[in-house]
């Protein structure tokens, strides 16, 4: 027999697996049902890794129910050249589905190997680098998820508003950019340290000095970890946040008794109580005698997903389009779906904090940018001692293996993955609501504060939104059973939902003011309010200047002397600023904010300040009003505006310039044509995009996008083979036909 033929068997385990060394592969081992040919699932990872028993455990649930049988083969790959090599090596031995790797850099540089594989491809990478492809799918939620919920869990419910972001260096660029637009939906500056510039113990002293509250690490596990022994060391005592706090590479790189203050997102928790995560954890501890983590649940959830669809036909093209057709599940993340979910099993994660021993707590869930309220207060997680371990297996070799062995023992799992459970958290809201944040809340009759309050609600109390205004600043809502108005901005409100399916409504009159000439008892003070505001032009360019232009009102009964009014533009904190001379009781003036040019594209949301430096004596009432929350957007004029097209399947088409930039293949896949990019853009409305938010780090599949993921409504963003920027939107299909609206900026 040849050395390449030669199999090494081990003794039986008492999970029914054997391990077979494959001389071939000579980093390859694999776990394989004793009685009859299983179906093998390739993980490049070591054989003892969580993504390995992961989807040991269910595999073994499957097998344990009888029909097709599965095997694992597991070794690891840590180059792109590995990678290449261990696919094909997995391919050789029949592989029908590969978990890994999971490592973000390295699946970027893998993708070309991954896509090329003809197999379904199951990750735990959580980088937004990462391009797309039709055959790769997410285990965890993508981090432009994770970092809105982190934001959200800092700046708005732990009231921080000094935050400081560590960026190890430039590999980092994607992730600052989408904590960037995460803290501007709160007006919170980003203050941002370059730690590519710094030695990591003067960083750690920048930081500590700076002030901030909380301070979020970006970059290699290992170097967060240090940054924060060092931050430990000189007395920092603030909130230290990391994007995936489950990852050992950060904590188990601290000391014990020595992990306190420490927040960052989980896709799963052993300290989750619903039955699936509690019969989960139960049967991988009696299993492998050890505890599962996050990347465990998540490659447990995408295995059983490969079980399902490889039951009646285990090809890896029949395989990847039951995948596609596969009807949502429970795993023990909770809701889990293969089909036409971008890429995504699932956008199910959590924002928990640790105590000083490492156990984590769930603070906030979160379906994408959707929250849910956790199921009562989790508990941290126990110290675990392990009452059974795995034996050592004693290798025995033969010439002619085997794979009909009688097992001595029965793996009988109490979890299936048919479980049909369903959580109590669940992120599909019969509607949209908001919850009042601040101490209270003020009802009025229209949308702007120029209308009279006719009452107030409470902190924490949630109610049910049933219309907006054309900014989708405020919310119309049902109050002592008439309609009424509520302010959206964000330190006042916390929304769930889709606020784009609201009906938008048009504002009811506007009061007449009080002349100064009335005859009514006199308020003694003064109430300066924000009546409109207007960008002079309404979108203004990178390079060209801009006013603001706003009117306020004295709503007060008394004359308000000279005041100053103020914001600041982003991108790039611009100052502008105006005096006002005075205003009489129910005296309305336009104001004029000094010219701004801007460098950079976005849409911001800004505060736009009234009596700036408080000249004015408004009463505790009338100052709760002097910040008013202003959206807006700066952008690059459009060569081409939203243009139809319909393409045919196999078709090359010019989106502009007179170069086939894209194609509509026979396979219905968008396949961008070199030099041309593309990227998918999951998630994000088309008012959300700008020139600068299609940047390198977004645009960069030369690869190509599944018909599965080109759902209606996708948007994608693009580079054209002249290099100019743009975007389209799935509008449809019309037959085989896709239906496109394209738009492309001007170079």
């Amino acid at each position: 027999m040849k050395n390449h033929q030669k199999i090494r068997l081990l003794a039986s385990m008492p999970v029914l697996a054997l391990i077979l060394s494959l001389v071939l592969i000579p980093t390859l081992r694999s776990r394989v049902m004793a009685q009859g040919t299983p179906v093998v699932i390739g993980v490049l990872a070591p054989l003892d890794s969580p993504t390995a028993l992961g989807v040991s455990l269910a595999v073994e649930a499957a097998n344990a129910a009888g029909g097709q049988r599965f095997a694992v083969v597991a070794g690891e790959a840590n180059t792109p050249e590995a990678v290449a090599g261990a696919v094909e090596s997995l391919k050789g031995l029949g592989a029908v589905a590969i978990f890994g790797p999971d490592d973000d850099a390295l699946v970027a540089a893998s993708m070309n190997s991954l896509n090329a594989s003809g197999l379904p491809i199951f990750t735990a990478a959580t980088g937004s680098n990462i391009g797309a492809g039709a055959l790769v799918y997410r285990t965890r939620p993508t981090e432009d998820y994770l970092f809105y919920g982190l934001a959200e869990v800092l700046i708005r419910d732990r009231a921080i508003s000094k935050i400081a972001v560590y960026q190890q260096d430039a590999l980092a660029d994607a992730q600052v950019q989408i904590l960037n637009g995460a803290f501007s939906r709160y007006n919170v500056p980003m203050n941002l340290l370059d730690g590519s510039r710094v030695r990591l113990a003067n960083a750690a002293a920048q930081l500590r000095d700076s002030g901030a509250a909380a301070i979020i690490a970006l970059g290699d596990p290992a170097n967060s970890a240090a940054l924060y022994l060092e931050l430990s060391a000189i007395g920092y005592n603030g909130v230290f946040a990391v994007k995936d706090l489950s990852d050992p590479a950060f904590i188990e790189s601290l000391p014990f008794g020595g992990k306190r203050n420490l927040i960052g997102a989980v896709n799963w928790s052993p300290t989750l109580s619903d039955p699936i995560s509690v019969a989960f954890t139960r049967d991988y501890v009696n299993l492998f005698g050890r505890l599962p983590d996050s990347r465990a649940a998540a490659a447990y959830d995408a295995a059983v997903a490969v079980t399902k669809a490889a039951s009646t036909n285990p090809n890896p093209a029949a395989i990847l389009a039951a995948l596609n057709e596969q009807a949502p599940f429970t795993g023990a993340q909770g809701q889990i779906e293969t089909a036409a979910r971008l890429g995504l099993t699932h956008r199910n994660f959590l924002i928990a904090e640790t105590n000083p021993y490492g156990a984590l707590r769930a603070i906030a869930g979160f379906t994408g940018t959707v929250r849910y309220e956790l199921p009562g207060a989790p508990t941290a997680v126990p110290t675990f001692t392990p009452t059974a371990t795995i034996p050592t297996a004693t290798p025995t070799e033969t010439a002619t293996p085997t794979l009909t062995l009688t097992p001595s023992l029965t793996f009988t799992p109490s979890l299936t993955p048919t479980a049909s459970f369903t959580p109590p958290p669940t992120a599909t809201l019969d509607g949209v609501y908001g919850t009042v944040v601040s101490s209270s809340l003020n009802v009025r009759m229209g949308p702007n504060p120029i209308y009279p309050i006719i009452g107030e609600l409470p902190r924490n109390e949630r109610v049910r939104l049933l219309g907006t205004n054309t900014t989708f600043t405020w919310f119309m809502i049902m109050y002592q059973q008439q309609q009424a108005w509520i302010s959206g901005a964000s330190q006042f409100l916390r929304v769930e939902g889709d606020i784009s399916t609201l009906p938008i409504l048009a504002d009811p009159p506007t009061p007449t003011p009080v002349p100064a000439t009335a005859t009514f008892t006199p308020v003694p003070k003064a109430d300066i309010v924000l009546v409109n505001a207007a960008l002079v032009p309404p979108i203004p360019q990178p390079g060209q200047s801009f006013t603001l232009n706003i009117t306020v009102q004295n709503l007060g009964g008394v004359a308000a002397g000279e005041f100053a009014v103020a914001t600041s533009f982003r991108p790039g904190e611009v100052f502008a600023s105006a005096i006002v001379p005075g205003l009489a009781p129910g005296q309305q003036l336009p104001v004029v904010l000094s010219p701004v040019t801007l460098a950079g594209t976005g849409v911001e949301s800004i505060a736009i300040i009234l009596d700036l430096n408080k000249q004015v004596d408004e009463g505790e009432a009338g100052e709760l009003n002097n910040s008013t929350p202003f959206s807006y957007r700066v952008d690059r004029a459009f060569a081409v505006q939203g243009a139809s097209l319909q393409i045919a399947p196999g078709t090359s088409f010019d989106v502009f310039g007179g170069t086939p930039d894209l194609q509509f293949d026979a396979s219905s896949n968008l396949v961008p044509l070199a030099p041309a990019l593309i990227g998918a853009l999951p998630g994000v409305q088309i008012t959300q995009i700008h020139y600068d938010y299609l940047s390198p780090a977004v645009i960069n599949n030369n690869v190509g996008i599944a018909q599965v993921n080109l759902p209606q409504g996708m948007m994608i963003g693009f580079y054209t083979a002249e290099g100019q920027r743009g975007y389209l939107r799935v509008a449809g299909y019309n037959g085989a036909n896709i239906l496109l609206e394209i738009w492309v900026y001007q170079p």
